[in-house]
């Protein structure tokens, strides 16, 4: 595709944005696009300031309603099953993250507390966590959401039973990882849960934009071996 601005695959804003730099400035604008789906994302060019900036909010058309105020919080319990592990040498039990559930705030009652037995073991809920967004997270946010499965992380310390005990929910890829390569917290992580989904990705939207990466020139070999 040719780009030029009698394409009329682009129209004159788009291509006054994306002309000075149009590899790195489409690549966001498809990235954006993935993540808003079927939300309609348009750019401003500001000639004054020499510079284009991506202009997130919906195309302004009568039927545009303003997007109601982000929570700053959601109420979540963690769902986690115990299973026995006759068939280990090693194990007697082995612990798993079943998912992070959406609680009403009048309902979280902090605790552990069983909701199924089997012969083989048990199903546990613990409530009371609330998931919070911090702007310093942004960009782990946003890897997360562009990865092929986005995920939500609960870190646990193990209890004095030897049983995983929650004590954080996080949707941070970053912040999970520097729990994970210490030595006294377990790393859990499942499905990030769509309601949650959009509300990370609405947050993201609102509040960040990559940071363009400028690729070091290398020194080319001359004759001899010798670098020019």
């Amino acid at each position: 595709m040719s780009l030029s601005p009698q394409n009329p695959a682009l129209n004159g804003e788009l291509w006054l944005a994306i002309q000075p730099d149009w590899g790195w400035r489409l690549a966001w604008y498809a990235s954006c696009v993935r993540l808003r789906g079927a939300k309609q994302i348009t750019y401003r060019y500001e000639p004054h300031m020499n510079e284009s900036k991506p202009d997130l909010s919906p195309a302004p058309t009568s039927s545009n309603a303003p997007d109601p105020a982000l929570p700053d919080s959601f109420h979540v319990g963690v769902l986690m099953e115990r299973r026995d592990r006759p068939d280990s040498r090693w194990l007697r039990e082995s612990w798993d993250l079943l998912g992070v559930v959406l609680e009403a705030a009048s309902a979280s009652t902090e605790g552990r507390r069983c909701i199924r037995q089997s012969d083989h073991g048990e199903q546990y809920l613990w409530s009371g966590f609330r998931v919070r967004l911090h702007r310093d997270e942004l960009e782990s946010y946003y890897h997360n959401l562009l990865s092929t499965e986005p995920k939500i992380f609960v870190i646990t310390h193990t209890g004095a039973d030897g049983a995983p005990e929650p004590f954080l929910v996080s949707l941070s890829y970053d912040e999970a990882n520097a729990y994970e390569t210490g030595c006294e917290e377990m790393v859990y992580s499942a499905v990030l849960p769509p309601v949650l989904y959009s509300w990370v990705e609405q947050y993201v939207l609102e509040n960040y934009a990559p940071e363009r990466r400028i690729k070091r020139k290398r020194d080319r070999p001359g004759k001899g071996g010798e670098c020019e």
